[in-house]
């Protein structure tokens, strides 16, 4: 618990790297988006999914858990843009807030459940698994912080919200432990179902608006991000 802890206070660290900056640009915000963007895309590309086929290699599994992260996030966006007019990008800004971070929550219960299982396993797969989802969680902190901070959310619900985001880990640490160590198949439609929701909100929400504020920034975030993922998959792997 210690360590899924640990791994879920970097999504905090992130979000209070963005609460200490005094000013930020446009170009801040992009470029910060297009990296927490890339890192996400490709943890759940070549992490996340990877895993859960590993685990239990059946379309079923793969199907449902796609099924579950789609309907949840077109639900979510569907509610999010009922009844809302032609917004200002305060608002887009506030919106995309939102719904990254109810994605980085429906991402790292998952996660933590995935370190639980892989301590119930193995104490030293546990172990690798928190470090490497750890340094992951820092930008995805900072891409879920700066949209907030930027529409002009109060900073201690910026706060409340991360450690909402950093509470999902451990708690799905303790559950994939003690509950879900002999249940491999609700640990991959678990893992399916936080990459489809991940994926969405990248392609459908945090690139779109990252390009939409400055192309150049975001195309530089992108390339970092892209630079970081290889560095830590190279590391873990």
């Amino acid at each position: 618990m210690w360590f899924s802890s640990l791994t879920g206070a970097a999504t905090l660290l992130g979000t209070m790297l963005v609460l200490r900056l005094k000013r930020f640009s446009l170009q801040w915000i992009a470029c910060s988006l297009g990296l927490s963007a890339t890192v996400m895309l490709f943890v759940s590309l070549f992490e996340m999914l990877p895993t859960a086929l590993k685990l239990c290699p059946s379309w079923i599994h793969l199907g449902i858990g796609m099924m579950m992260g789609l309907t949840l996030m077109e639900s979510i966006h569907c509610f999010s843009e009922a009844g809302a007019g032609k917004k200002n990008a305060m608002d887009r800004d506030r919106r995309l807030g939102w719904v990254l971070s109810l994605a980085v929550i429906a991402h790292n219960f998952p996660e933590g459940a995935a370190i639980g299982v892989g301590f119930g396993v193995k104490p030293e797969l546990g172990v690798t698994l928190a470090l490497a989802m750890a340094v992951h969680n820092l930008p995805e902190g900072i891409g879920m912080a700066a949209p907030l901070l930027a529409s002009g959310v109060r900073r201690r619900w910026i706060v409340l919200i991360s450690l909402g985001a950093s509470g999902a880990l451990p708690l799905g640490t303790w559950l994939g432990f003690y509950l879900l160590t002999g249940s491999l198949d609700w640990v991959a439609i678990s893992l399916i179902f936080a990459a489809t929701a991940m994926i969405w909100v990248v392609t459908q929400e945090v690139f779109p608006r990252a390009m939409e504020i400055s192309p150049k920034a975001a195309r530089w975030g992108s390339v970092f991000g892209l630079l970081f993922s290889l560095m830590i998959h190279t590391l873990h792997g």
